[in-house]
């Protein structure tokens, strides 16, 4: 099972769905400029240290 079937809802108190609506208007903001946001950029801009830490957060989205 993928971490899209497994995280919850975006509107939810845990720590990644708290981070998932941080990144969300980041992620808008991108799309609306069809500019590409590496995981590595969008953990910097969310002060998040390791990368790999948004697996949860963008399962949410």
């Amino acid at each position: 099972m993928g971490t899209a079937q497994i995280a919850e809802l975006i509107s939810g108190k845990k720590l990644y769905q708290i981070r998932a609506r941080e990144a969300l208007p980041v992620l808008t903001r991108q799309a609306h400029s069809a500019q590409t946001i590496f995981y590595s950029d969008l953990a910097a801009e969310l002060k998040i240290p390791n990368p790999h830490n948004l697996n949860y957060v963008l399962g949410c989205i």
